[in-house]
């Protein structure tokens, strides 16, 4: 009898920073249209380019 242990047959885990995590958001129709137009891959590009500008401090 082997004593090693077996992959169950599941996916591997993936690192944290692969790992996706499922969100709602509303969007105007307009801005669900450029999404849908662009794609995926053109979306996620562009949010790894943006740099949300930071808050300015109160006065």
């Amino acid at each position: 009898m082997n004593t090693d242990t077996k992959n169950k047959g599941g996916r591997p885990t993936k690192p944290e920073s692969e790992c996706r995590v499922h969100r709602s958001m509303r969007l105007l129709p307009r801005h669900w249209a450029k999404i849908d137009l662009a794609g995926k891959k053109e979306f996620e590009a562009l949010l790894e380019r943006w740099r949300p500008k930071p808050e300015k401090p109160a006065d």
